[in-house]
C-alpha cells in the first residue's frame, strides 16, 4: 500500500483550504455588506485505488481542494469569477465580464466553460453542488484528463425565448479561442498572456427546453467545431466536430440525467499526412433521493472504437467503460458526506476506485 502523492503538497494545500475557509468565517462573522455573492466550495477526497492489471500496487489518494466563486451584478453588467485549487493545480478556471438586458439576453467576455452538453455548464468546479463525486469522462475537465474543449476564451452569448405555458427555450453560442496540446493533456489559451499559445478557434452552438423552472428537467442538442494546435510530436494539428444530445428528467425523488456525443476529427500527423476517426460516448446516471438526507445514485458510461480512433489514442488514460454507484448523506445545512464505488476501464486495463468525501458550501 502506498499514496501516490507527497506530503508536503498534501499539507501545503490543506492549510491553503484551511486558511480561506478561517479567512472566509471571519468576514461572514464581521456581517459587513460585501459586493455580490461570495462562495466556498471545500472538498477532501480520499480515493482508495486498486488496479486488476497490478496486483500488490494499490494505493491512497488524498485530495484536499478549494473553489471560489464569485459574481456581481450592478444594473446591466455582470462579472463572474472561479479559482479553483489542489494538489495538482491552481488557476482561474472562469473570468467573465457580461451585459445582460435583464429579460432575454446576456453576452460575456473571458474563460468560460464550453457549453457541449449538460454537465460541463452545469457542474462547475463547486464539488458539492453535484451529487456524484466523479464527472463523466467525457465531460472531464483537462486537468484531470479530460478530452474535449471545456475551457475556451472569447465571448459567450445566451438567449432565451420565452413559450407558452411557462416554458423557455434557450440557445447558447460560444465563439473564442481554442485549447492546444501540451504534455498529453489539452490545455486552455492563457487569459493573461492571449497568444502565448497558438490557439486557433472554436465555436458551439447548443439548444435547450426547459418546460419549467421548478425542476432541472431539460432536452437539448448541441453542435460545435474546433481546431487545436497539436504537440508537434505526435500531431500538429487536430480539426474536430462534436454533435450530441442531452437530457434530463426531474421527478422528485427519481432524476435521470444523460448524453451522448459523436465526435469526428482529423488529425495532421508530422509529415503533413492525414489521420480521420470517430467514436461516440454517452453516460446516464440515475439518482433517487432516499429521503431529505440520503441519495443513492449510479451511472454508467460506455465509448466506441476506442482501441482505432486516432484522437483517443492521445488521451491513454481516457476512461473508456465506467461502472458506478454511490450514496450521499447532507449530514448538515450545506455539508455532504459521500461515498462512490467505481469500476473504471482505462486501455483494456480494470481499475476500482472507492472514494469518501466530505464537501461543503460557504456560507
Amino acid at each position: 500500500m502506498q499514496t501516490n502523492l507527497p506530503r508536503p503538497v498534501r499539507t501545503t494545500t490543506t492549510l491553503v483550504v484551511a486558511f480561506l475557509c478561517w479567512f472566509y468565517s471571519l468576514i461572514a462573522a464581521a456581517d459587513t455588506t460585501f459586493p455580490g455573492d461570495f462562495f466556498l466550495f471545500p472538498a477532501l477526497k480520499i480515493d482508495y485505488i486498486s488496479s486488476g492489471s497490478q496486483p500488490g500496487k494499490d494505493s491512497i489518494n488524498y485530495q484536499p481542494e478549494i473553489g471560489l466563486f464569485y459574481s456581481y451584478k450592478e444594473g446591466s453588467l455582470l462579472a463572474l469569477v472561479e479559482y479553483f485549487l489542489n494538489n495538482d493545480e491552481n488557476e482561474f478556471e472562469r473570468l467573465q465580464i457580461g451585459w445582460t438586458d435583464n429579460k432575454n439576453t446576456t453576452a460575456w467576455l473571458g474563460r468560460f466553460h464550453n457549453p457541449l452538453g449538460y454537465w460541463s455548464s452545469a457542474q462547475h468546479h463547486g464539488t458539492y453542488l453535484q451529487t456524484s463525486i466523479s464527472r463523466p469522462s467525457i465531460a472531464e475537465f483537462s486537468d484531470d484528463g479530460g478530452i474535449m474543449p471545456i475551457h475556451v476564451t472569447g465571448a459567450l452569448f445566451e438567449f432565451r425565448a420565452p413559450l407558452q405555458g411557462g416554458s423557455n427555450l434557450f440557445l447558447d453560442i460560444a465563439i473564442g479561442a481554442s485549447p492546444t496540446m501540451e504534455n498529453g493533456k489539452l490545455e486552455p489559451a492563457n487569459i493573461w498572456r492571449y497568444g502565448a499559445t497558438k490557439s486557433h478557434e472554436n465555436l458551439t452552438l447548443r439548444a435547450r427546453y426547459i418546460p419549467d423552472f421548478t425542476s432541472d428537467t431539460q432536452l437539448g442538442l448541441f453542435t460545435g467545431y474546433t481546431r487545436m494546435e497539436g504537440d508537434s510530436v505526435r500531431t500538429d494539428e487536430i480539426e474536430q466536430i462534436q454533435a450530441g444530445a442531452f437530457g434530463v428528467w426531474d421527478n422528485n425523488p427519481f432524476k435521470l440525467l444523460g448524453a451522448v456525443f459523436f465526435i469526428d476529427s482529423t488529425l495532421t500527423l508530422p509529415g503533413s499526412t492525414k489521420s480521420d476517426g470517430n467514436f461516440a460516448s454517452g453516460y446516464l446516471q440515475a439518482e433517487y433521493a432516499i429521503d431529505h438526507r440520503f441519495t443513492a445514485y449510479g451511472r454508467f458510461e460506455d465509448t466506441s472504437d476506442v482501441g482505432s480512433d486516432p484522437y483517443l489514442a492521445l488521451f491513454p488514460l481516457f476512461v473508456d467503460n465506467r461502472e458506478m454507484l454511490g450514496l450521499r448523506y447532507d449530514v448538515v445545512r450545506n455539508h455532504a458526506f459521500t461515498l462512490e464505488v467505481r469500476n473504471d476501464q482505462i486501455a483494456s486495463s480494470d481499475v476500482t476506485h472507492i472514494v469518501f468525501q466530505w464537501s461543503a458550501l460557504l456560507p
